[in-house]
């Protein structure tokens, strides 16, 4: 019921901006809609019927999604097939997400539709609706949350002097392949001067004292993704006057983050933050993003943002300062946003 509700509202949204259809490509859509959860598929969305398209790996696994407005199509020729269900259920038209079709797809759409209008949506009425997230989902990435900072508590003791940053990181995502389903993205554990890059890899370079370690970290539960960062010190690293500096400004943003507020001024408060420590230049990504099924989805955290934040939607503050060749630290945390204010997970 709640996938088919879920349909049911992207098709009353097709409805209302005057699209017959929609095709859908992409794993997280396709199983925010249906409950499947495969590598490869396609969704076709109408008023009449759905049908979603897997090949024979999936096809049996599909079938345990398969409901009233939902059939589940076998893969024999892609192109050949889809064709036939556009037909067969009289499409004059369907439209896509431009950006989960690529170019070299769109041209062979095209071309197999030479009878039906293929034609780009300005908006996604899937990832608006991804981005508010409902009961259900709010208690998964919550259990994730409880998860994830569990492991890290657990992990911290093994973050030593004179171990390198390879083996620290593999025991973490080996900790978290036992306890959870998986990292959600490769695992950024960075010492010293290497942890100036904000996205950098592990690498032999031994841990030594008096430095800084930041570990980027998350995981996967029931499909759903987390994303904390921290840092932990050893002797008298001089970064730790900047990792306060780092944690005011995240108590800063959290002030203003409420229903109607506007999503930049999130990132703008952070900015303002740093720039009276004259640290604004040291500062070198958004303050954060969206956060569910996928690690990075809608809606992005930067000051250029001008939507509305709703209840319902799951963000990341993670502000950072960034030395080059010398050090870095950040500091992230998850917030949901609730119907007054916010709650940090």
């Amino acid at each position: 019921m709640l996938f088919k509700n879920r349909r049911e509202k992207v098709i009353n949204f097709l409805k209302k901006k005057g699209y017959e259809s929609l095709l859908v490509y992409g794993t997280y859509d396709i199983f925010y809609l249906t409950g499947f959860y495969g590598s490869y598929g396609f969704l076709i969305l109408s008023k009449n019927k759905s049908f979603l398209f897997v090949d024979g790996r999936y096809y049996e696994e599909a079938n345990k999604c398969a409901d009233s407005d939902l059939e589940v199509v076998l893969i024999r020729d892609l192109f050949l097939d889809l064709k036939k269900i556009i037909e067969m259920s009289k499409l004059n038209s369907v439209s896509f997400d431009p950006e989960s079709i690529n170019f070299s797809l769109y041209n062979k759409l095209n071309d197999m539709l030479n009878n039906t209008i293929f034609s780009p949506l300005k908006v996604s009425p899937i990832k608006q609706l991804r981005s508010i997230k409902d009961k259900q989902e709010i208690e998964i990435i919550k259990e994730a949350v409880n998860i994830s900072k569990k492991i890290f508590s657990d992990f911290s003791r093994n973050i030593k002097i004179g171990k390198t940053e390879k083996e620290v990181s593999a025991r973490l995502n080996y900790m978290i392949e036992i306890r959870g389903e998986g990292c959600s993205f490769d695992t950024i554990l960075l010492s010293g001067d290497r942890s100036s890059l904000p996205h950098g890899k592990p690498t032999e370079k031994v841990i030594n004292n008096n430095e800084a370690v930041l570990i980027d970290y998350g995981i996967k539960w029931k499909n759903y993704c987390t994303d904390h960062t921290r840092v932990k010190f050893f002797g008298n690293s001089k970064f730790k006057k900047y990792y306060g500096v780092v944690k005011g400004a995240f108590k800063y943003a959290l002030n203003f983050i409420k229903p109607g507020l506007e999503i930049g001024k999130i990132d703008a408060a952070v900015r303002e933050y740093f720039a009276k420590h004259n640290l604004e230049k040291n500062f070198l990504h958004s303050t954060g993003h969206g956060i569910g099924l996928e690690v990075h989805e809608y809606p992005v955290v930067n000051f250029k943002n001008k939507d509305k934040l709703k209840k319902g939607m799951v963000i990341t503050v993670e502000p950072g300062l960034y030395f080059p060749n010398e050090g870095g630290v950040r500091y992230e945390e998850m917030i949901l946003v609730t119907d007054r204010g916010f709650e940090l997970l």
